[in-house]
């Protein structure tokens, strides 16, 4: 049984430096000839452009291509317009109504279609602990793993009702994590029966029918105390193929990310993630690193590293991977979803409404009583596209409510502002924007000079930040940043 050395391409899912095919995508594409393309920031402007791109990539390959994207809502936005900008998964966790996840999915599966996008990288299953998980937070859609698998499922029912591909992630669960896998390699100390509720949401979105899942960059010593998931064929193979039944496609999560980059060369990464039982492999960024891990592949098939039964395998799922979105393609939609900014509001609404500690306090009567602090998140854009109107420290949203009758502060995320120490000596009620206290020091500084009985603290990124919030302060927990839940907040204060 033969392997033939021009299909190896199908294994690989890369990204590109930008919106156009220039001389290095040209190269890349050429030489690896990728079965999959991740779309990240830097290559989305319009559909059209998009659409563009998908067909000058097939016209170079001469066969049709999977398009991707991690579209999570929330947090994990790629798109700056063209698509509904909807709360992520923790707010959808706070209203625990899988009917509302469900609709959610099946709306970013249509506007997805319009870019041309066959794949999601989503959602996320992980479920948190209880401590601090950076790389985490409102990306989970919460601490139960009754509810995450819940609302999992039915956000990944969605994904397919609207003709998209649904990934599970991070396999076998990273939500007890302490370190960002995007920074570096964590470790998860949990035996087999802990990990079990952990898993719990994943078999669940299996038994779902879901078309993808993706591994963690994570070590989890009492499952495996040599290699991380990405590597460890006891927990791809073991537990997800023999255990799980799972039999679709496994995809590594990116190997170019902090985890895997700081402690395995690339070469030795993307072999090792394949023989693990990944039938994908995920290379975001780095040109040279792509081509590495290629030629490292290539090698390790002509010495028989890679055993030939599990090339033909992989070939296979990721073969009626295309063919059932083939056939979704022709979907039928369940849901009359309406106005898709409708069900962001509703979204935003009930999360927030549901999440609200001294809700009377908080009102006020004016725009005049507030001093407003909002951080300044304009270098998030390059990554996570925000809405126009919350570049510049949210300015378009607060004249809407302003009239320059209130005092306002764009805040540094890095820095104690200047003006901390005015906090305690205004008679205003000091509104603050928090994005994430346990992660910038400067922002604890400012939580702690709020006063009780007067200050209000929006906890936007983290609402873990409430155990640093003085007792006494009024919490409102906004699950995200989106510009849906700011002005919900807003209203909320205002009492509108």
């Amino acid at each position: 049984m033969s392997f033939d050395i021009d299909d190896i391409g199908i294994f690989f899912m890369i990204g590109l430096p930008g919106q156009t095919l220039d001389d290095t995508s040209k190269r890349i594409i050429d030489t690896i000839h990728p079965g999959g393309i991740i779309l990240l920031r830097r290559n989305l402007s319009t559909p059209e452009n998009v659409i563009q791109l998908k067909k000058d990539i097939e016209k170079r390959l001469n066969n049709p291509v999977l398009l991707s994207i991690d579209h999570e809502g929330g947090m994990i936005i790629r798109f700056s317009e063209g698509t509904t900008h909807f709360p992520g998964n923790r707010a959808l966790g706070e209203i625990y109504d899988p009917d509302l996840a469900c609709q959610q999915g099946q709306i970013m599966a249509e506007e997805l279609s319009n870019w041309g996008i066959t794949i999601n990288l989503a959602p996320v299953l992980d479920i948190l602990a209880s401590h601090y998980n950076p790389g985490i937070t409102i990306r989970s859609f919460g601490k139960d793993p009754d509810l995450v698998s819940s609302l999992g499922s039915a956000f990944i029912e969605g994904l397919h009702n609207g003709g998209i591909a649904a990934t599970a992630k991070h396999f076998p669960g990273k939500g007890a994590s302490r370190v960002d896998a995007h920074l570096d390699l964590p470790t998860i100390d949990l035996d087999r029966k802990e990990m079990d509720l952990h898993i719990k949401p994943f078999a669940k979105a299996i038994n779902s029918g879901v078309d993808l899942v993706m591994s963690s960059h994570v070590m989890y010593p009492k499952l495996d105390s040599r290699n991380p998931a990405s590597f460890s064929k006891s927990i791809i193979t073991g537990i997800l193929r023999d255990e799980l039944l799972f039999d679709k496609t496994a995809i590594s999560d990116d190997l170019e990310m902090g985890a895997i980059e700081k402690h395995f060369p690339i070469d030795k990464a993307a072999v090792k993630a394949f023989n693990a039982g990944h039938d994908i492999l995920l290379l975001c960024s780095d040109p040279e690193k792509q081509m590495a891990a290629f030629k490292a592949f290539e090698n390790a098939i002509d010495i028989g590293e890679i055993p030939l039964k599990k090339l033909h395998q992989s070939k296979q799922r990721i073969s009626s991977l295309v063919e059932n979105l083939s056939k979704r393609s022709n979907h039928t939609n369940i849901f009359n979803t309406g106005s898709s900014s409708i069900l962001a509001e509703n979204i935003a609404y009930r999360s927030i409404k549901q999440s609200c500690n001294n809700l009377n306090s908080a009102t006020v009567h004016s725009i005049e009583d507030l001093v407003i602090l909002f951080p300044s998140l304009d270098h998030l854009h390059y990554r996570y596209a925000l809405e126009n109107s919350l570049l510049e420290g949210g300015n378009n949203i607060f004249e809407d409510y302003n009239h320059h009758k209130s005092q306002r502060y764009i805040y540094n995320l890095e820095e104690i502002p200047n003006y901390l120490n005015y906090i305690g000596h205004n008679s205003r009620r000091v509104l603050f924007f928090c994005f994430d206290a346990m992660f910038f020091p400067s922002q604890e500084k400012i939580l702690n000079a709020l006063r009780p009985g007067k200050d209000i603290a929006v906890l936007m990124r983290n609402p873990e930040d409430e155990v640093l919030v003085p007792e006494g302060v009024s919490i409102i927990k906004s699950y995200g940043f989106r510009e849906v839940q700011i002005r919900t907040v807003m209203n909320l204060i205002l009492n509108h």
